[in-house]
C-alpha cells in the first residue's frame, strides 16, 4: 500500500489504533488486579483486626474469659495453677476440670480469680500419669483454656517459667508463687522453650538438649537433616501472614490470592557426635492470627511435610504430575491417572488445636489425598491413617480419629463449597428422626504453616460410632453396607437377603409387609427417603448411604436385627449453584433415576400402608422438620460458626468474595425452602403419576406370588457369625463391616 511522504498508511493507522487499544485494556486489567489485590488484603487485615480483646499474656485464645485465664503450673500431686493476665475479677459458676477426657472435678460454689493473681484448683486425681496429658477447664459452657503436658514424676510440677509468660518446661513445684527461672528442670532431651501455640506476640524460641548433642533444624515443615540450619542462638518467630507464601499458588490454575494467613513449623532433630539421629521434634507456631474472624471458636489442624511429598511432579500427591502427561502422551484420559488418582501415601505430622486454640494433640501419620469429588479441585480432602493409638484421650480430635478406625478424613465440602452449610443444616434437622446422621464438625488446615481454607470431619462409621448414638455393646456385631454392598464374606449376602425377600414377594399384601417390618426399620427408610426428596439431593442412590444392623439380637431398643439407614453426602442439594438445575425448588426429585432404580421404593409403593405413611412422612419433613423457621434458625447457627471461615477459604482457591457472599449464599438455601413445601406435597399426594412416569420410562417391577409359607425372616440369635471376626483396619474398623474404598468415595 502506498503513502505519501509525510503521512501514515491506512495500514500503520489501523496497528496504531490497535497498539492503543491493546495499551487501554492492559492498563485497564492491572487496575484491576490491583483493585483486586487491595480488597483481599483489606479481607486479611480486617480479619486480623476483628479480634476480641486479649489479656497481656503470650497466650491467645478466643472467648470472653479464655483470653486470660492460663494453666501456670499443673503439679503431679493433683493440683494445677491458674494465671488471670487480665485487668478484671472472672468470676466462675460451674466450673469443671476434665483430665484425658474424663470429668474429675466439679466446683458448685462460684469463685472468683482476681486480675493479675493466681488461684490453685485441686483436680482430686493424680495428673500426669499418661506419656501424653490434656487438660482443660470449663467454666459453665465456655472451655477456657486446653493444655497438654509430658508425663510427671512424684511430686513433680510442668508449667510456666514466671507468671502467664510463654516458656514452659519441668519444674520443682511454686505452688501459688511465681515460677522462678530458677525452678526450671534442665532435661537430657530434645527441648523446646516455647510448646507449639497460638501466641499474640512474636515468640523466642530456645531449643535445647544434652551436652555434646547437636540440633539442626528447618522452619519450613520440612524435614530436617544434619545439612539443615545448625541451631547456635534462640530463634525468633513472627507473624508470617501476607502475600510471602510459597505453596499457596501451585495448585490454583493462575490465582494468586493477594495475602493468607500464615504460622511457623518449626522441626528440629538431635544429633550425636557419631550422626545418630537420637529424636525429632515438630511444633507449629501461629502469631497473632487466634482470633482472626475466619478462625475463632474453630478447631485448627497443622499439616507438615517435605513439601516434595505433596507438589513435587514426580513424587507429589497434591499434582497431576508426570502420571498425568504420560497418559496424555500415550492417548489415554490423563486425569484418572494424575499423580492424586494413585492413593500414595506420604509421611506426614499432624497436630491439632482445640477450637480454643489450645494444642491437644500431635503425631506421626501417613498422608493420601481422599478419593471424593474434590480431587480434581484446587482445595483437595486428605485422608489419614494413624499409628494406631488415635488422637490423645480427651482433644476434641478424639471423636473423629480413633484407636478403632485409625484413619480420618479432612474433608472438603465438595460441590458445596462456596456455603459449607448444607450437609451441617441437614444433619443438625435430622437429629430426632429415625434415619442416622454422621457427626461433623467444621476445621480450618494449614499446611507446612500456610493456610489451606475451610474442611470438615466427619466421624467415622465404626464400632465407636454405634456406641455412642446406639448403644450397641461392643460384643454385638453391627453390620454395614455402604450404598448396598457389604465385602465381608460372612455377611455378604444379609443385605441381598432383604432385597431378594422384598423384590419376590407382592408386597401389597399386608401379610408380606408385617413380615417386612421385622426386617427393616420401614419408618428408618422412609425417612431417609423423604429427606433426600424433599432437599433435591441429586446423589440419591449412589451418596454413600448406609445400611446397618445388629448380628445379634439383644436387649437395647437397636439390638433388634433390623436394617436402618443413616444419609449420606448431601453437599449437592438445595439450589446448589453445582447441581445444575436439578435440585430446585419446584422439581419432582422422584423422578430421578436413582430414585426409579431403587428397588424397595419400586415394590413398597404398591402397599396402601406403605403409600400412606409416605405421605405422612413428606407432610412431616414440611411441616415440622425442614420448616422455614427451623431452617432460618439452624442457618443463622451455622452462619455465625463458619461464614467468615467460608468466605476466606473460597477467597483461598477461587476469588475474593464480595460482603455479601456469605449472605448470598445462605438467602439461596432459604430461597429453596419458601416453596419447597408446595410441590413436594403435591407429588406424594399424586404418587400414581409418579408410577406412570416411572412406567413410561421403562417396564415396571415384575412381582411373583408370594409363598406366604416361607417369608424371609429376621437373621436368628444363634445363627449369626461369631462377633468377634477380624477385620480390616482401614476399609471396616474393629466391630463394624462396612464397605467402600480404604479412603473413602
Amino acid at each position: 500500500m502506498k503513502k505519501d511522504g509525510k503521512g501514515f498508511s491506512t495500514k500503520d493507522v489501523i496497528m496504531i489504533v490497535l497498539c492503543v487499544l491493546v495499551l487501554i485494556v492492559l492498563i485497564l486489567l492491572l487496575k484491576q488486579s490491583g483493585k483486586n489485590q487491595k480488597e483481599e488484603q483489606a479481607q486479611l487485615n480486617q480479619m486480623q483486626e476483628e479480634i476480641t480483646k486479649t489479656g497481656e499474656t503470650g497466650s491467645s485464645v478466643s472467648g470472653k474469659n479464655s483470653s486470660y485465664v492460663v494453666c501456670n503450673e499443673v503439679n503431679q500431686e493433683g493440683w494445677l495453677e491458674l494465671y488471670n493476665a487480665g485487668k478484671q475479677e472472672i468470676h466462675m459458676q460451674e466450673a469443671a476440670i476434665y483430665v484425658n477426657g474424663e470429668l474429675v472435678k466439679t466446683y458448685k460454689d462460684e469463685f472468683s480469680i482476681p486480675a493479675r493473681s493466681l488461684v490453685v484448683l485441686e483436680a482430686g486425681v493424680k495428673l500426669g500419669q499418661e506419656e501424653n496429658n490434656v487438660i482443660s477447664l470449663v467454666n459453665g459452657e465456655e472451655k477456657l483454656f486446653t493444655m497438654t503436658f509430658p508425663k510427671l514424676a512424684v511430686q513433680e510440677s510442668y508449667g510456666r517459667i514466671g507468671t502467664g509468660n510463654d516458656e514452659m518446661g519441668y519444674q520443682t513445684p511454686t505452688r501459688g508463687e511465681n515460677n522462678a527461672q530458677e525452678a526450671l528442670k534442665t532435661e537430657d532431651r530434645l527441648t523446646f522453650s516455647v510448646p507449639g501455640g497460638f501466641y499474640t506476640d512474636t515468640i523466642t524460641l530456645t531449643m535445647t538438649d544434652k551436652p555434646g548433642v547437636d540440633i539442626y533444624y528447618t522452619t519450613d515443615g520440612s524435614t530436617p537433616t544434619t545439612a539443615s540450619e545448625k541451631y547456635t542462638a534462640p530463634v525468633k518467630i513472627a507473624n508470617r501472614s501476607g502475600s510471602g507464601y510459597v505453596y499457596a499458588d501451585i495448585v490454583n490454575n493462575g490465582y494468586k490470592p493477594s495475602g493468607i494467613e500464615m504460622g511457623t513449623v518449626v522441626r528440629a532433630i538431635a544429633v550425636d557426635a557419631q550422626g545418630n539421629i537420637l529424636e525429632e521434634k515438630t511444633e507449629s507456631y501461629f502469631i497473632g492470627i487466634a482470633n482472626n474472624s475466619d478462625l475463632v471458636d474453630l478447631p485448627v489442624i497443622s499439616l507438615s511435610t517435605d513439601a516434595a511429598n505433596l507438589f513435587d511432579y514426580f513424587q507429589g500427591i497434591y499434582v497431576q504430575g508426570r502420571n498425568y502427561e504420560d497418559a496424555l502422551a500415550s492417548g489415554q484420559d490423563g486425569l484418572f491417572q494424575a499423580n492424586y488418582q494413585m492413593d500414595w501415601k506420604r509421611e506426614a505430622h499432624i497436630e491439632f488445636f482445640d477450637g480454643n486454640k489450645g494444642k491437644s494433640y500431635g503425631g506421626d501419620i501417613a498422608l493420601s489425598i481422599l478419593r471424593d469429588y474434590s480431587m480434581e479441585s484446587p482445595q483437595k480432602s486428605f485422608y489419614v491413617t494413624g499409628d494406631g493409638n488415635g488422637a490423645w484421650t480427651g482433644s476434641e480430635l478424639c471423636d473423629y480419629f480413633n484407636d478403632v478406625s485409625n484413619v480420618l478424613e479432612i474433608q472438603t465440602n465438595r460441590r458445596d463449597n462456596e456455603s459449607k452449610a448444607r450437609e451441617y443444616l441437614v444433619n443438625d434437622l435430622l437429629e430426632d428422626t429415625q434415619v442416622g446422621t454422621q457427626q461433623l464438625t467444621p476445621c480450618v488446615l494449614f499446611i507446612n504453616g500456610e493456610y489451606w481454607g475451610g474442611y470438615m470431619l466427619r466421624k467415622p462409621l465404626d464400632r465407636v460410632y454405634f456406641e455412642d448414638k446406639y448403644a450397641i455393646p461392643e460384643d454385638n456385631k453391627v453390620i454395614l453396607a455402604k450404598d448396598g454392598i457389604i465385602e465381608n464374606y460372612d455377611y455378604l449376602n444379609e443385605y441381598d437377603r432383604l432385597i431378594q425377600f422384598i423384590t419376590s414377594n407382592d408386597m401389597s399384601l399386608e401379610s408380606n409387609y408385617e413380615q417386612l417390618q421385622l426386617q427393616m426399620d420401614v419408618q428408618s427408610y422412609l425417612d431417609y427417603l423423604c429427606a433426600n426428596m424433599y432437599i433435591a439431593n441429586i446423589d440419591y442412590g449412589m451418596e454413600e448411604s448406609y445400611a446397618w444392623k445388629t448380628s445379634m439380637t439383644g436387649q437395647g431398643e437397636y439390638e433388634d436385627g433390623r436394617w436402618r439407614w443413616i444419609i449420606g453426602k448431601t453437599n449437592c442439594s438445595m439450589n446448589a449453584l453445582m447441581a445444575d438445575g436439578k435440585a430446585t425448588s419446584t422439581i419432582d426429585s422422584f423422578l430421578m433415576p436413582t430414585v426409579r432404580e431403587d428397588r424397595i421404593l419400586r415394590a413398597l409403593i404398591h402397599n396402601e400402608t406403605f403409600r400412606k405413611q409416605l405421605q405422612e412422612t413428606m407432610h412431616r419433613m414440611a411441616e415440622q422438620i425442614f420448616t422455614e423457621e427451623n431452617v432460618t434458625a439452624e442457618l443463622e447457627s451455622i452462619s455465625a460458626r463458619i461464614g467468615k471461615m467460608a468466605a476466606s477459604s473460597y477467597g483461598r482457591f477461587y476469588a475474593y468474595p464480595n460482603t455479601g457472599f456469605y449472605q448470598g449464599q445462605t438467602e439461596r438455601i432459604q430461597d429453596f425452602f419458601q416453596n419447597r413445601a408446595e410441590y413436594m406435597l403435591y407429588y406424594v399426594e399424586h404418587l400414581e403419576e409418579i408410577e406412570d412416569s416411572w412406567n413410561a420410562i421403562e417396564a415396571p417391577v415384575q412381582l411373583q406370588e408370594p409363598d406366604e409359607a416361607q417369608p424371609q425372616e429376621a437373621l436368628p440369635q444363634e445363627e449369626a457369625p461369631d462377633a468377634g471376626q477380624e477385620q480390616s483396619q482401614a476399609e471396616s474398623a474393629e466391630n463394624v463391616e462396612q464397605s467402600g474404598e480404604s479412603n473413602g468415595q
